[in-house]
């Protein structure tokens, strides 16, 4: 799956390039006054790929005061909470939805005799049915809140397309930094961190080799954003 996503974003055209495209437009949307994106998920399993992408684009771009702030959103879970803040909150987020077009399991709503609780219009219907009517109603209210929405469509849930959806996000970060103005690969504010709290925790084993190395870093990292204003 990662290989074949290689091939995708190094050879497709950009109408064609899912990596590219979304590299282009969050920064678009950037530009536009758009702050935050939130990654939106309607599979359960998903929760920890948004807790990945947070880290690979908080990481990457989030550098020289710069950067989108990136939030991830379970639904229909978080629809009560954060959900009434996407669509009538600050308007300074776009949303992008990661929609499993195929579920790996069916199952079959069955008709209440007595009809309790007055689903039985559902009767027949599977899980995925009802999930998919969920994401469509919010992806429409969301956009009536003007909340720009884009959608990662993924064929179904296995490890080729997950290999696939690994290396398009990954590919599309390195893009989406550069456009940005920073180098998405460079993250010398985490030995800072590092430093910070470890001395904070007690510990003083830093002696000028840990000073130097910290002071090393500050000159490549301007020597890297002198480069970048440069090209």
């Amino acid at each position: 799956g990662a290989a074949s996503g290689r091939e995708k974003a190094l050879n497709n055209a950009f109408e064609e390039n899912d990596a590219m495209k979304y590299a282009a437009i969050r920064n678009i949307l950037l530009r536009k006054g758009k702050l935050i994106e939130v990654t939106a998920n309607y599979e359960p399993s998903l929760h920890y790929f948004g807790e990945w992408w947070k880290q690979l684009y908080g990481e990457s771009e989030g550098k020289d005061q710069k950067g989108i702030f990136p939030a991830a959103v379970d639904l229909t879970t978080d629809l009560h909470s954060m959900g009434q803040f996407i669509q009538d909150g600050s308007r300074t987020m776009f949303e992008t939805v990661i929609n499993i077009e195929k579920s790996r399991t069916s199952v079959v709503i069955d008709e209440d005799p007595e009809d309790l609780d007055g689903l039985n219009y559902l009767a027949g219907k599977d899980m995925d049915f009802v999930n998919k009517s969920a994401m469509n109603g919010t992806i429409l209210a969301h956009t009536d809140g003007n909340v720009p929405n884009l959608m990662v469509r993924v064929p179904e849930q296995n490890e080729f397309y997950l290999g696939e959806l690994f290396y398009m996000y990954e590919f599309a970060c390195g893009v989406s930094g550069y456009i940005l103005g920073v180098n998405p690969a460079w993250c010398r504010k985490l030995q800072e961190e590092y430093v910070r709290i470890t001395w904070q925790a007690g510990i003083r084993r830093y002696d000028r080799s840990i000073i130097k190395e910290i002071i090393i870093l500050r000159i490549f990292s301007l020597t890297i954003n002198y480069s970048l204003k440069a090209i």
